[in-house]
């Protein structure tokens, strides 16, 4: 937790001096770019280093018991692998389960709330050039489109194609 909290700070200092400019010159309320944008903003990366750290950390700690031979002590006082290896199984038990939690219900909300502060303040106009956009829609189903202009919501040159045992059909 320390790890992750010390490189998301850095991750904010390194943000903060990118958009100091536009903070300044667009008069954004400071409780709007801690609240809406970087209180968003840790629950994203913090999940997204969340296994670089623990695989650091879960490695720093064996090879320190490794060293100090404690598993050795733990071996000849008759307890076995199994009973070395639950408190990793219930440690990555509470870390893949807290990430779900983030990954399904957090974060979604989060990036909404991040993602509407970037195009109300800092995204000024933002257009996207994506041509030729695939999405699959339903069961067999995809929607094409050619291009799309966010600034007036509107789709160019759409279709729908149902397939069925990869043969179009519709």
């Amino acid at each position: 937790m320390f790890s992750i909290s010390l490189i998301l700070a850095i991750f904010i200092v390194f943000d903060v001096k990118d958009k100091i400019q536009t903070f300044a010159t667009e008069n954004i309320p400071l409780k709007e770019i801690i609240v809406d944008y970087y209180c968003m903003f840790i629950p994203v990366y913090g999940n997204m280093f969340s296994p670089l750290f623990t695989f650091i950390s879960i490695i720093f700690f064996t090879s320190k018991m490794a060293h100090r031979t404690e598993f050795v002590a733990i071996l000849s006082s008759g307890a076995g692998f199994n009973r070395i290896l639950k408190p990793y199984l219930i440690g990555a038990f509470i870390i893949g389960f807290g990430s779900f939690l983030l990954n399904h219900f957090v974060i979604p909300q989060a990036q909404k709330i991040k993602i509407g502060f970037e195009d109300k303040w800092i995204n000024n106009g933002y257009s996207s050039d994506d041509r030729n956009i695939h999405k699959i829609i339903g069961p067999n189903e995809v929607l094409y489109i050619e291009s799309y202009d966010n600034r007036v919501n509107t789709g160019y040159k759409m279709s729908v194609e149902k397939f069925v045992n990869n043969h179009q059909t519709y």
